[in-house]
């Protein structure tokens, strides 16, 4: 039988592994619980994962509120998501989908990494890694995510008309366990 692969190793970019080792790091350092944001972001994070940074705080009424994108994400979109609902970005099913893993992992405290192929504003299928981290924001609390996206392939050439406006399938979803975090 082979040995588990541990989380940080199936990451498949070296930004999401950065990533994933600096949230842990802070994960440690606040008594293995959920860090702050402030305590690893953006001073720990690579440079090249800021751009495509959202970062999604949960509202009152549980929608999941986009508090900053990263400027390469605002280019992708055609607009600042900022001020949007992760629902409002991500419509119907798909937009549930989504939601209900934020809030496992806000309810379990355990990232993911997904990777899917996008295709936003006229651009051909991109394939794309989101490595999904929960935070505290302010709150005693994990309150909130930091979803790094990471390229896995380049853009093609824009197309016109667009197929669809915005998908978000994610294939495969990778969880980081308990193991991982010890």
């Amino acid at each position: 039988m082979l040995a588990k692969i541990p989380f940080v190793e199936r990451l498949p970019h070296p930004d999401a592994r950065a990533a994933f080792t600096a949230w842990h790091a802070a994960r440690r350092r606040a008594g293995n619980q959920t860090p702050h944001l402030a305590s690893f972001a953006p001073q720990d994070l690579p440079r090249s994962a800021m751009p495509l940074a959202f970062v999604y705080e949960v509202r009152p009424d549980r929608e999941l509120l986009c508090v900053l994108a990263g400027e390469d994400l605002r280019f992708l979109f055609s607009y600042n998501p900022k001020g949007k609902t992760l629902r409002e970005m991500v419509p119907g099913p798909l937009g549930e989908e989504r939601a209900n893993q934020v809030f496992e992992v806000l309810r379990t405290g355990l990232p993911f990494w997904m990777e899917g192929r996008v295709l936003i504003d006229g651009r051909t299928h991109v394939v794309m890694g989101r490595l999904v981290l929960p935070v505290q924001r302010g709150v005693p609390a994990a309150d909130g995510v930091l979803i790094l996206y990471s390229r896995l392939s380049e853009f093609d050439a824009p197309i016109a008309p667009p197929i669809e406006p915005v998908s978000f399938s994610a294939d495969p979803v990778i969880w980081c366990t308990p193991a991982d975090l010890a």
